[in-house]
């Protein structure tokens, strides 16, 4: 009986070896992946295979098959070498080595199967040996692991999606000027409601959208997010990430919205990582009619018509090495607020964010004129906070609210001065094992706060009223879905009109929308499987809303979090807000910068900040 399976392995392993590296090809050309190095070791395989299958080579079946195991494992590391490792390669390696061993094992234990090296474990080890050979070779080779991506549309668009948002630009008394997008997170309230940005597709079910994707020249690396002022005028904040290659230092271009080209560009400050901390902050539109910069350790004040700086000053810093103001916010009446993160070690960017922030520094608060730059007023922080600063009026008053790291809190400003709150007090919202409170989206009388646990513990998501702050609801709404760790590098966005809350838990790899009732608390509207760690933006009217963000596609193994934000490329996805709906998406794009923003603009665009250095333009069409 040994001896009939035997043979009836030897007729049908070559067979299935033949099979497995065709679909591996089939697969790959499909998908616009055709590697010649892997199909080499294809065809290596399938030839083996087959040479044995017709019996051609009778004296040496395990050699061939063997051997092809051989070549499979070097053709595939020389791959690795120059490409990476991608986990579907090694998959389908893994796999075809295997049975070729497995092959060659079955042929010599015609004559002697009692050996150990002839057990199917022994092919299965080496199979798995040979793997972590290509794995190795693909990790250290710095390679770029990236897929193809999405063709580009070139030249001027025209059309649909050039339908201008119903809105008359310009200055006035307020924060922000009157455009599209002012600022990163549409308010400073932190609502990412983009209401005059219009959806260029359709919401009908039976509508066949279709996307178009420009690109501006890779001029532009480290970019963290653009405003508009005009309908032809995009403003880039660049240069700002110390980990991606080719960002200096603060740096600011106007690009003309149609051809994509550029018009100016003014360098802020050239950063070397070991004298100061290359992290992003900020640039938004004032409502005077000044673009406003804080980065680093410096804040600018820019003419948008020549980019010539008006002013520009350096921060309250005892060792700029270690500190970087992380963005600004505005009060009603035009005053902005900035506060300090710092590191305590050399890691540049967002790494240092990662492995090294000093929570232990005392951190300052600074009231800013928006015109001199001059410290109005500042205080010292009572605890750490490390978001960034929401601000919202309550009954005419403006509240700077600061997101702790484990809690909550806020200052009044009145009369040019900051009043810590007490009556309305610290309000914790983590527990001990959790990593921390995310910054707060502060949206009428409610404050949301997301928490990242870091575990698999659900992603608790807190409403806390800004009358009284011991009047709270919870809701963990991934709480049914299995994740090995909970986390989000981006905080919510809130629809007024509907009263929904939308989150995005990265690490479960879901995003979801919630119905607030200020009576009875949450409810779950819809979830759809989705991983994603940029900024949730929402645009088109309050009855036809759709929410914009990416989709991180060539994950792999969700081993841990850094094996999440370390692939290397993302989707534009368009949502129906209201149902969750996919409405349209992009093909590939390369991946954004770690928590960067995709920026709404005229004309149904929005543009998305490359790692490559380019601004990709995305456009969505209804046929």
């Amino acid at each position: 009986m040994n001896s009939e399976n035997k043979k009836r392995n030897v007729r049908w392993l070559p067979t299935v070896i033949m099979l497995w590296n065709l679909i591996d090809i089939i697969v790959h050309v499909a998908i616009g992946m055709a590697e010649p190095l892997r199909i080499g070791g294809n065809i290596v395989g399938i030839a083996a295979a087959g040479i044995v299958l017709l019996g051609l080579a009778k004296p040496y079946p395990p050699h061939m098959l063997g051997g092809a195991a051989a070549v499979v494992v070097l053709l595939d590391s020389i791959h690795a070498m120059g490409h990476g490792a991608a986990i579907p390669m090694l998959v389908f390696g893994a796999v075809n080595v295997f049975l070729l061993l497995r092959s060659a094992q079955v042929y010599l234990a015609m004559d002697d199967g009692g050996r150990f090296y002839l057990r199917w474990w022994a092919a299965l080890a080496a199979a798995v040996i040979g793997t972590a050979v290509v794995f190795l070779t693909g990790m250290t080779s710095g390679a770029d692991r990236g897929l193809p991506i999405t063709p580009l549309y070139e030249g001027v668009l025209e059309g649909a999606p050039l339908e201008q948002s119903n809105i008359t630009p310009g200055p006035n008394d307020t924060d922000l000027y009157t455009t599209v997008n002012a600022a990163e997170h549409a308010d400073y309230a932190r609502s990412h409601i983009f209401e005059y940005a219009l959806f260029g597709g359709s919401l009908d079910e039976e509508a066949a959208n279709r996307v178009i994707v420009r690109a501006t020249s890779p001029d532009y690396p480290g970019a963290y997010n653009v405003v508009t002022r005009n309908p032809d005028e995009l403003f880039v904040y660049y240069g700002v990430y110390g980990d991606v290659e080719g960002s200096t230092g603060p740096a600011i271009a106007l690009l003309d919205a149609n051809t994509l080209e550029e018009v100016w560009h003014t360098q802020l400050a050239v950063y070397e990582n070991e004298t100061a901390w290359n992290y992003p902050g900020v640039i938004g539109l004032h409502g005077n009619g000044t673009l406003i910069v804080v980065s680093g350790n410096t804040a600018a004040v820019l003419d948008p018509d020549t980019g010539d700086i008006i002013n520009q000053v350096d921060l309250p810093q005892e060792d700029p090495a270690l500190g970087s103001y992380n963005g600004f916010a505005t009060t009603s009446d035009g005053v902005l607020f900035t506060k300090a993160l710092f590191r305590s070690c050399d890691e540049p960017g967002g790494i240092a964010l990662t492995r090294c922030l000093d929570t232990e520094a005392t951190q300052i608060l600074l009231a800013l004129d928006p015109v001199s730059l001059e410290v109005i007023t500042q205080v010292d922080l009572p605890v750490f906070s490390t978001g960034r600063i929401p601000i919202a009026v309550h009954d005419g008053i403006d509240y700077v609210y600061m997101p702790g790291v484990s809690e909550v809190y806020r200052y009044r400003w009145e009369d040019q001065s900051l009043v810590l709150d007490e009556d309305w007090g610290f309000v914790s919202v983590i527990e001990d094992d959790d990593l921390g409170a995310m910054a707060p989206n502060v949206i009428g009388d409610w404050v949301f706060v997301q928490v990242n646990t870091g575990s698999s513990k659900p992603m608790p998501v807190w409403a806390i009223s800004a009358v009284d702050s011991t009047e709270r609801f919870l809701i963990q709404p991934f709480e049914d879905i299995d994740t090995r760790f909970s986390f989000a590098v981006a905080h919510g966005a809130f629809d007024t009109a509907s009263g929904f809350l939308y989150t995005a838990d990265t690490g479960t790899g879901y995003v979801s929308a919630m119905r607030f009732d200020p009576e009875s608390g949450f409810e779950v509207v819809w979830r759809e499987e989705q991983t994603t760690s940029v900024f949730l933006q929402l645009i088109g009217h309050a009855n036809e809303r759709v929410i914009v963000t990416s989709e991180i596609v060539n994950i792999g193994l969700r081993l841990t979090p850094f094996s999440i934000l370390g692939a290397t490329n993302e989707q534009v996805v368009f949502r129906d807000a209201a149902t969750g709906r996919e409405l349209a998406r992009s093909g590939n794009l390369p991946r954004m910068s770690q928590g960067a923003n995709i920026s709404p603009g005229y004309g149904g665009r929005v543009y998305f900040p490359g790692v490559d250095g380019r601004i990709y333009e995305v456009s969505v069409m209804s046929d």
